[in-house]
């Protein structure tokens, strides 16, 4: 979906007016079949987490052409599966808790992305869109 910049803007602003602090809890560290989901911390698919995705898209108008899997990427590329397998022990061998790592959601941030641009040198965090949300 392309918006002009001042549409983005609005919608962002829009959708963080109501939303609240909120956590997350990972469940596992993950591999995924695509360069944005190729390593990945798993996160319950609770309420408080399904709930704002469900509220920015709505504001965006965005409709999943798949279900929601909520989920911290740790790792883009194009890897071969032997490859993320070693990725993944490599993650949970720096840190033996980080598949049931919890943590609090209380900014969110807009970016204006290229997903054609697998280097992410494109990728541009508009500034001061950065929203911090209500407690």
């Amino acid at each position: 979906m392309k918006l002009t910049a001042d549409d983005a803007l609005n919608k962002f602003k829009s959708a963080c007016q109501g939303l609240k602090v909120y956590t997350a809890n990972g469940r596992g560290v993950s591999a995924g079949t695509f360069f944005y989901q190729c390593v990945y911390l798993l996160l319950h698919t609770t309420p408080e987490v399904v709930g704002p995705s469900d509220h920015c898209c709505g504001h965006f108008g965005y409709q999943r052409p798949t279900p929601y899997m909520p989920h911290m990427s740790l790792l883009y590329g194009d890897l071969t599966d032997e490859e993320k397998k070693k990725a993944q022990e490599r993650a949970n061998a720096l840190d033996d808790t980080l598949g049931d790592l919890s943590f609090t959601i209380s900014r969110l941030a807009l970016y204006k992305t290229d997903t054609e641009d697998k280097t992410l040198e494109s990728w541009e965090k508009w500034q001061n869109m950065i929203s911090k949300l209500f407690s």
